[in-house]
């Protein structure tokens, strides 16, 4: 540990974002209560752990951040909801200086309220926010604003799903300036479907895709690599009820790549999702075995799909994961929140390092007019054959999965090697 710093009011202060610019310097957003009112606590630390400024924000009834973003100018941007004096909720986004100065504040709703749930920033510093809004009556929409730099809203979009209902629960941004958008949408028998869209940069829809199983399905995070892929995960439900993390890659044109289940025996929920420099993809949630005790369950799978390893972490009270990051090494932290045999809660930090465990690869044959056509799961390994099971095995020159073998008369023998 380098520092901690504490931060409170008279009703108490929570953490619920963090963020860090390109000097090291730490933002933290959460709503803290002087007894009376919540308002938004903004806080900037330096990299040695110095508070250099705190920001409060409210209004008339009160205001709750939910996530921080900072911009390359090291200008911070939060967003959550405020209330008016009738308790009417808004998207409340305020944009700071990187010196606590609060630049500009916007806020938007519809006749029924607008809670934001996810913030993000383009490179020019433009801001994204989605959420949920509500119409009069009581509709609710999946609800994405872009405002510039300076404040100005540059466009609105409401997708309403099916079935004229959708929330947005998570955004990115890629590398072009055009937002991502997950959440769910529901059709008319409020069956729920994963709905990730993506936008132009002036707010044109270009795709929407949606997945579901036979219990429904809701996406609570989504980023995007490198290459301008997009990556989504949460929780879907089969028709026994039983949970999984759904993560699916899509192309930036929209085009299904491959989608991954994970579940234990007491079900699966994942909540946070990253991509490493290579691609790899690191999702992370809660998964409960049969006795149902929780876990924080982390999986990387490679870039194209494949399950790489998973680490499961808990204690005598269970274990709660919340969020997930990558640094440039490729090395993983998760975070969240383990309780001990006593009812006692601690903040639980893991690191793992950068290392890719192949599973064991399985060889199957299949036959097609006459001849083997092999297949295997896992890339890592190479197709051998040997004319004898005890011969020497020599190596099938480009063989690739899945492979046809030409011959059609004697016997012949194939192994995988690593």
């Amino acid at each position: 540990p380098l520092w901690t710093n504490l931060y409170t009011m008279a009703g108490g202060a929570y953490g619920y974002g963090i963020a860090v610019d390109t000097n090291g310097n730490v933002f933290t957003t959460g709503p803290a209560s002087d007894g009376t009112n919540t308002y938004y606590a903004t806080i900037k630390y330096s990299n040695a752990g110095v508070p250099l400024w705190t920001n409060l924000y409210t209004t008339a009834g009160g205001a709750q951040p939910v996530a921080i973003a900072v911009d390359t100018n090291g200008q911070p941007s939060v967003t959550g909801q405020a209330y008016d004096a009738s308790d009417n909720e808004y998207y409340a986004t305020v944009k700071y200086s990187n010196g606590g100065v609060p630049l500009w504040t916007n806020l938007y709703t519809m006749a029924g309220g607008a809670e934001a749930n996810a913030i993000a920033l383009d490179d020019s510093g433009n801001v994204f926010v989605t959420g949920a809004a509500i119409d009069a009556s009581d509709n609710e929409y999946c609800a994405t604003i872009e405002y510039s730099s300076a404040g100005a809203p540059s466009w609105t979009n409401i997708y309403a799903g099916a079935g004229g209902s959708a929330i947005g629960n998570a955004i990115a941004v890629d590398n072009n300036g055009q937002p991502f958008v997950a959440g769910q949408s529901y059709d008319a028998s409020e069956n729920a479907d994963y709905a990730t869209l993506e936008y132009s940069t002036a707010g044109t829809p270009l795709w929407t895709n949606l997945y579901t199983m036979a219990g429904g399905a809701e996406a609570y995070a989504i980023t995007v690599d490198t290459n301008g892929n997009v990556l989504v995960t949460g929780d879907a439900t089969n028709a026994s009820d039983n949970d999984y993390y759904a993560t699916i890659k899509y192309s930036s044109a929209g085009t299904p790549l491959w989608t991954n289940l994970y579940t234990m025996a007491g079900g699966a929920e994942a909540y946070a999702i990253a991509a490493d420099s290579n691609g790899n993809v690191l999702v992370t949630g809660d998964a409960s075995d049969a006795s149902n005790n929780d876990y924080y369950a982390t999986v990387k799978y490679s870039s194209a799909g494949l399950p790489l390893w998973t680490n499961l972490y808990t204690m005598a009270g269970g274990a709660y994961v919340y969020a997930i990051a990558v640094d440039d090494a490729g090395q993983t932290f998760v975070t969240g929140y383990a309780v001990d045999a006593s009812g006692d809660a601690y903040y639980a930090t893991i690191e793992y390092p950068n290392v890719s465990v192949p599973l064991p690869a399985f060889l199957d044959i299949r036959w097609l007019n006459n001849q083997a056509v092999l297949s295997w799961t896992n890339m890592g390994f190479s197709l051998q054959s040997a004319p004898e099971v005890t011969a020497g095995y020599t190596n099938v020159p480009g063989a690739t999965s899945p492979y046809t073998n030409g011959v059609t008369i004697g016997e012949q023998y194939f192994r995988l090697i690593q």
